[in-house]
């Protein structure tokens, strides 16, 4: 029998927390009315990124390829996303060699982390009911952030497969303020869980 080794990301879903603050929150107010509102804060400003993930890595996948990093045959890649009975999404590669999953995983994880020193921020938008507006911030991966051609194909591919966004230059003063304010407000830098990179044989 042989084993595939592949790496993927684990991704924090905060609607886990939100399915337990309500039902444990009336009973243990006293107690969890902090992390219950908390919680309910998150919910209304952020756009849960587990709904986005999929889409994400699709206009990654695609914007690797553009970019000549991925060479695989693209009618033999695919990205897989799966959530467990915990809620936890997880998404990786299927298909391409080794040095293409790799490449697809480190880039996913500068997306969904909380925000360094990106050349680019993108913000993902969206409205909540038709009315609150709801952003999020995330780093456009350094591999395709060092050219501006690239990085404009990659904000194309996320405005076409997850939705609206603005693609910011972080190296100007108005950047730079943008950059320090997305470090603080970014979704990812709400959490004490950080997502994981899980390396699993099967």
């Amino acid at each position: 029998m042989f084993f595939k080794r592949y790496s993927r990301i684990s991704v924090f879903n905060y609607r886990r927390l939100l399915y337990f603050s309500c039902h444990f929150g009336a009973l243990g107010m006293a107690i969890f009315g902090r992390p219950s509102f908390k919680t309910l804060r998150l919910y209304f400003t952020y756009r849960d990124i587990s709904k986005d993930l999929q889409q994400i890595g699709d206009a990654l996948l695609n914007s690797l390829i553009k970019a000549g990093v991925i060479k695989s045959d693209y009618s033999k890649l695919k990205i897989e996303t799966s959530v467990d009975h915990w809620g936890a999404v997880y998404c990786h590669l299927e298909g391409g060699t080794t040095f293409d999953k790799s490449t697809f995983i480190n880039a996913l994880q500068e997306i969904i982390a909380p925000i360094d020193n990106p050349r680019y921020v993108i913000i993902r938008k969206n409205r909540f009911l038709f009315f609150a507006k709801q952003k999020d911030y995330h780093s456009v991966p350094e591999i395709l952030g060092r050219n501006k051609n690239l990085a404009e194909y990659f904000q194309n591919q996320w405005e076409r497969l997850v939705g609206a966004c603005d693609l910011i230059f972080t190296r100007t003063i108005d950047g730079r303020k943008l950059l320090l304010k997305s470090r603080v407000k970014s979704l990812a830098a709400q959490f004490d869980e950080k997502i994981e990179h899980v390396n699993k044989w099967r």
